[in-house]
């Protein structure tokens, strides 16, 4: 009877999903948040304990391109921690709640199924490998840059288009001037689809607090190669030249 009951315990452990774990490392991957679905580029979760791990930042709800994320044990898809895998279907989780974390094997064979946030915002989550459980709490407002700032192309006489993205302030009250900040971005932003210079930083632009904080017009350009340096394709003038066509009146008095 004693030999049963420890081979009973011994299936339960093995069979069961949700069971004490230790890890060394947790990451946050999924295009919910900004890592994509590039295991290489997944979030860092803060280890506050053996078994406890919290990782603070955005977090966008569906918007029709099924926007969800997961957890990875390493920067690889290996293992990862997510929802219940008995059948295909993505967890929506609302603020404040918990959920039970499943262990999801790359080669199990069993649903690649995902966590949804309810609304788009600043989150934290919380994440216990004693208990197998997540909690999600939403602790700000968010707005996606992409959705926030707008996509423009400057088309110069002399030196050809500069694509660029546009930020404008909350609100504008007649009369009043604002700052222009142009933010140029770094070797990992570069590209051609307007988009990719969003990459970082943009955050702490459409951050609403700081929106309403320090309204601002913000310019943000994307190239594919190096506006600085011995480059044939510097890109000074044309940004120059942006900025001379903005802030020339009557184009826009408050800039």
């Amino acid at each position: 009877m004693k030999k049963v009951s420890l081979l009973s315990i011994f299936i339960f452990l093995v069979l069961d999903p949700i069971f004490a774990v230790t890890y060394d490392n947790l990451y946050v991957v999924g295009n919910a948040c900004s890592a994509g679905w590039n295991p290489d580029g997944a979030l860092v979760m803060v280890q506050e304990s053996e078994n406890t791990f919290t990782w603070s930042g955005p977090l966008k709800k569906d918007n029709g391109n099924q926007e969800r994320f997961k957890l990875l044990t390493a920067r690889s898809w290996t293992t990862s921690l997510t929802c219940n895998l008995e059948k295909a279907g993505h967890q929506i989780i609302t603020s404040g709640g918990e959920y039970d974390l499943y262990i999801k094997l790359e080669t199990d064979g069993k649903p690649d199924n995902a966590f949804q946030v309810a609304e788009t915002g600043i989150y934290t989550i919380e994440v216990n490998t004693s208990s197998m459980k997540m909690k999600c709490t939403k602790i700000a407002d968010y707005e996606d840059p992409n959705l926030v700032f707008t996509k423009e192309t400057f088309h110069s006489t002399s030196e050809g288009l500069l694509n660029y993205r546009k930020l404008e302030p909350p609100t504008i009250e007649k009369g009043k001037q604002y700052p222009l900040v142009i933010f140029l971005h770094g070797a990992g932003e570069r590209g051609s689809d307007n988009e990719s210079q969003l990459r970082y930083g943009s955050e702490m632009f459409t951050n609403p607090q700081n929106r309403k904080d320090y309204p601002a017009f913000v310019l943000s350009h994307n190239v594919l190669r190096p506006i600085f340096g011995h480059s044939s394709h510097n890109r000074p003038p044309m940004m120059l030249q942006l900025s001379q066509s903005i802030i020339q009146p009557p184009h826009r008095p408050n800039w």
